[in-house]
């Protein structure tokens, strides 16, 4: 890729043979030199690859006020398989260092690992990490100051994150433009507008990305922003299924399964949905529940759909939370257990399902849910606690349909 920021072009980049080239690099005691003599040993250009003489040589080139030895040095420790002790700490250093030395993907990468450790604590200093990238040029500081003012980790109020990732987004980033799409369509921080998300979703679909694909093809399906047009959202969604996006795949089953712009076909629904779930799609995990549940297109498993409903509610889909509920407290696919069918209608509530409110009203007023709930292990619901983290409320489920969820009983 491009050098970073303050790195000079390689001092022997004239040699042609790369033998030469690394000889001339040796001669060199200049940071330059250096940093390029230790990527050739990293990378096994023109002598034989060592890993430990380019650690070294970086190393070197880092302390000499190399910003591109230092970017390189917190990768290696970032990825790091060697069991280095005390690497995540290296990473986080270097990072820091090639942030100093003004390198706009030091800075970048300080501020995600500034994030990625603790988010609300370290969101001052990674802002600023990130103000540092942006203010050279960097598209994807942009981005990801987008996202923190999104979040609400940025008050300063100064850019909203509209105007920050229409920034990335002239800087060449497509995720960008596939973020401006969602807060254009979901009315995140600026008035709803479905033609404004449907053009930024185009965008990023030009640029491969298979997420933008399936949001379009979502707007297509119900006539959102574009004229409604099931044979597009069909195309759509086959281009992102080829790139290998769960969501799409739910999504095209839904329409196999309807008949919507294809001919009905409930072997290619559950084939769909089976390969979506395989790779952890909650809401086709979701889907072949109930399916297996009524034996509808598949044979009835009530054991299978319990499995498969488990797995999509650990990861706070909320009809799945609500159903799973509903299966402990009548033993469907597993033991009976009052106990934790109301930790999870809890659960429910909390991921924003409303049926399971009248539920944990009605049937649940005298469970303690504080209280051990033991379960089968299989299912991880034993006596640990199986309330979802605090960022479930705002967790959106991937996929534009949904089956019918089951009623939640009352008795």
């Amino acid at each position: 890729g491009p050098l970073a920021e303050g790195v000079k072009d390689e001092p022997c980049a004239a040699e042609t043979d790369d033998a030469k080239r690394v000889q001339c690099l040796r001669k060199g005691r200049d940071s330059e030199s250096l940093y390029h003599l230790g990527m050739a040993y990293r990378t096994g250009s023109g002598v034989k690859a060592d890993q430990d003489q380019a650690l070294k040589l970086l190393k070197k080139a880092s302390k000499k006020g190399s910003p591109a030895a230092s970017l390189e040095l917190a990768r290696i420790y970032q990825g790091s398989r060697r069991n280095e002790k005390d690497a995540a700490a290296l990473a986080l250093d270097y990072a820091e260092r090639s942030c100093e030395q003004k390198s706009p993907d030091g800075c970048t990468l300080y501020g995600v690992m500034l994030i990625a450790a603790a988010p609300e604590d370290n969101a001052a200093e990674a802002a600023k990490a990130y103000d540092a990238a942006a203010s050279r040029g960097s598209g994807e500081a942009f981005l990801h100051l987008g996202r923190m003012t999104l979040l609400g980790l940025v008050k300063d109020g100064k850019r909203t994150a509209e105007e920050l990732f229409l920034a990335a987004e002239q800087r060449g980033i497509a995720e960008a433009s596939l973020r401006l799409g969602e807060i254009y369509r979901d009315g995140l921080t600026v008035p709803q507008n479905y033609q404004l998300a449907a053009d930024e979703f185009r965008k990023a679909a030009l640029q491969g990305s298979e997420e933008a694909m399936n949001d379009l093809a979502v707007l297509y399906t119900y006539g959102l922003g574009v004229e409604q047009s099931y044979s597009k959202a069909r195309e759509l969604y086959e281009k992102a299924v080829g790139l290998g996006s769960s969501d799409a795949m739910n999504n095209l089953a839904m329409l196999y399964q309807y008949g919507f712009g294809v001919r009905k076909s409930y072997p290619m629904t559950a084939r769909l949905l089976e390969r979506a779930a395989r790779q952890g799609n909650a809401q086709a995990q979701y889907n072949l529940a109930i399916m297996r549940i009524r034996g509808q297109y598949l044979d009835r498993d009530e054991d299978q759909a319990f499995v498969l409903m488990s797995e999509a509610a650990k990861q706070n889909h909320p009809e799945a939370a609500a159903n799973l509920g509903w299966m402990y407290w009548n033993g469907v696919g597993t033991a009976v257990n009052r106990r934790l069918g109301c930790r999870w209608w809890d659960n429910a509530v909390i991921a924003g399902n409303d049926t399971a409110k009248e539920n944990l009203r009605r049937l649940c007023k005298d469970v303690n849910l504080s209280e051990p709930a033991v379960g089968r292990k299989a299912d991880g619901a034993d006596d640990e606690d199986v309330r979802p983290a605090p960022e479930a409320r705002n967790n959106r489920v991937g996929g534009c349909f949904s089956i019918t969820p089951l009623t939640t009983p009352y008795v």
